[in-house]
């Protein structure tokens, strides 16, 4: 056999033998790592949020007179697409770069554009005050009321555009429905007699939101609920038992976030 005839046929011996090869294996520092055509689970991307809201301003009890004159909600939430716990518009990784990527095998936004379902998590610090008018409600107590809540984003709806900039715009609606622990301060119109208490504290509403992320993962947006609260306490202060010490009715709130 000619010297180029064997090396052609070394050549062939070797392509043979290394495509007979179960898998490659590749060293590194510590030992040798079995190299898998099987594409690694991904996860989608998931804003963090604070939100800064006001208050319904009506109370709950439908006696004249009796409103929230101040209220504020301070909130942290998280939230992202549930592809995989909902088999709804899952995506693919994308090996891309720029704006909006991750990198390698992350999930670029472009990839998220569209309608998506989405959950989140929310935690909550929430005051506000009931006032009565003592012409049209003389019975009725001042009420204090701070709450701390853990509240459940589910069945959320998202929508997601491009627009001519790096970043993305997105819109969102879903109801929401929350549980916590609340305390109570009470007092007469004269102020001559008081009590504090705690409670249970629930919630319930609906909520719809636009939101701008930028290039680089910030994000600003706005929201207007409805939300309706519920503290169940008691109270030795006259009238007291006869009042809900909870608020509903329209509130909104400014976010500030970034997307992971």
């Amino acid at each position: 056999m000619t010297r180029p005839a064997q090396l052609v046929f070394s050549l062939a011996l070797a392509a043979a033998g290394a495509s007979a090869l179960p898998a490659a294996e590749l060293s590194y520092a510590g030992g040798s790592k079995r190299a898998s055509a099987e594409p690694e689970l991904q996860l989608g991307y998931t804003d963090l949020r604070l939100g800064i809201f006001s208050m319904p301003t009506k109370g709950n009890d439908n006696e004249a007179g009796v409103n929230n004159d101040s209220g504020s909600r301070i909130s942290i939430m998280a939230i992202g697409p549930v592809c995989g716990i909902i088999p709804i518009n899952c995506f693919t990784p994308s090996n891309s770069t720029g704006p909006g990527n991750r990198g390698p095998g992350a999930v670029s936004w472009a990839e998220r554009d569209g309608w998506n379902w989405l959950g989140g998590l929310e935690l909550s610090y929430n005051t506000w005050s009931l006032s009565s008018d003592t012409t049209t409600a003389p019975t009725v107590p001042e009420i204090d009321t701070t709450a701390l809540a853990v509240t459940f984003h589910f069945f959320q709806l998202g929508f997601q555009v491009p627009c001519r900039c790096a970043g993305r715009i997105q819109y969102e609606i879903g109801p929401f429905l929350g549980l916590g622990t609340a305390s109570v301060d009470y007092s007469n119109a004269a102020g001559t007699v008081s009590d504090s208490t705690n409670g249970l504290y629930a919630e319930y509403g609906l909520r719809m939101g636009a939101y701008y992320t930028f290039g680089m993962g910030f994000q600003i947006g706005a929201e207007a609920r409805y939300t309706g609260t519920y503290v169940d306490a008691s109270s030795n202060v006259p009238g007291a038992n006869d009042v809900d010490a909870g608020v509903s009715g329209l509130n909104a709130g400014l976010i500030l976030g970034y997307r992971l």
